[in-house]
C-alpha cells in the first residue's frame, strides 16, 4: 500500500520497515520476562490499530492497483 500510494516511491516502506526493525531491535532489550511479551502484544495492538485507522480513513480501494489500459494498434 506504501508503496502504490506514493506513485511508486519506496522510501516511505524502507522508513516504516526501518522503524518496526528498530523499535523492535532496541526497546525488545529493554522488557525482560512476561514485560517482553507485554511489549509484543502492545506492538501487535498499534499497528493493528494503525492498519484499521487507514481502511477507516481512505477505504479499500487504495490497496488495488489501477487497471492498465489497453493499447490497441
Amino acid at each position: 500500500m506504501l508503496f502504490q500510494n506514493s506513485a511508486g516511491s519506496v522510501l516511505p516502506a524502507i522508513l516504516m520497515h526501518a522503524s518496526h526493525q528498530n523499535s523492535v531491535r532496541f526497546l525488545g532489550r529493554v522488557f525482560e520476562g512476561s514485560d517482553a511479551v507485554q511489549h509484543q502484544w502492545i506492538g501487535l495492538i498499534l499497528w493493528l490499530a494503525l492498519a484499521v485507522a487507514i481502511v477507516a480513513i481512505y477505504g479499500t480501494s487504495s490497496f488495488r492497483r489501477s487497471e492498465a489500459t489497453a493499447v490497441t494498434g
